[in-house]
């Protein structure tokens, strides 16, 4: 893959464990793409507003670590604008 890629992960996720989060890492380094890596102190699905599991504050940083991404790498790309521009 050529693209930049954005990984948002709950550390406390157990379908997606330490051990395959630093698989899929090393992965990226040995082949040296382009990504941008968040952890954030959360479960699985945190970004579902339903649920024990929802995390409005969280929801709204990875919403911001999205909306810079695609500005940033869209921009780039094609010259489109993504709010906030």
């Amino acid at each position: 893959m050529e693209a930049e890629i954005l990984f948002v992960w709950g550390r406390q996720d157990p379908h997606v464990p330490y051990a395959g989060r630093e698989t899929i890492r090393g992965r990226l380094e040995e082949v040296g793409a382009a990504y941008q890596w968040h952890e954030l102190n959360a479960q699985h699905a945190f970004l579902r507003d339903e649920g024990p599991r929802y995390d409005p504050a969280l929801f709204l940083q990875a919403m911001g670590l999205t909306l810079e991404f695609y500005g940033r790498t869209l921009a780039r790309s094609g010259g489109y604008t993504v709010w906030p521009a």
